[in-house]
């Protein structure tokens, strides 16, 4: 049986790094392989919609590459 995540179906390579992935938790179970591993975040549609998660994205950047969107966040050079 394969598992499928909701950031990456399946992750076979040993030196394979995911770090700072979000998915929404009302998607597949677990982010990789079926499970939550370091470097992916489950979080309810209501927290994917704030401010500050949007600034946590951001990580501190000057240039910042994300902003609000109507429910999600959209990169900043979009309308």
């Amino acid at each position: 049986m394969v598992l499928l995540g909701s950031i990456v179906g399946t992750e076979n390579e040993e030196n394979t790094t995911v770090e700072n992935c979000y998915y929404l938790n009302e998607t597949y179970t677990g982010g990789i392989n079926g499970k939550d591993t370091d470097g992916t975040v489950k979080k309810k549609q209501e927290d994917m919609t704030t401010q500050e998660f949007v600034d946590s994205l951001n990580n501190g950047s000057e240039e910042k590459a994300w902003k609000k969107g109507k429910e999600y966040p959209i990169l900043s050079w979009q309308n």
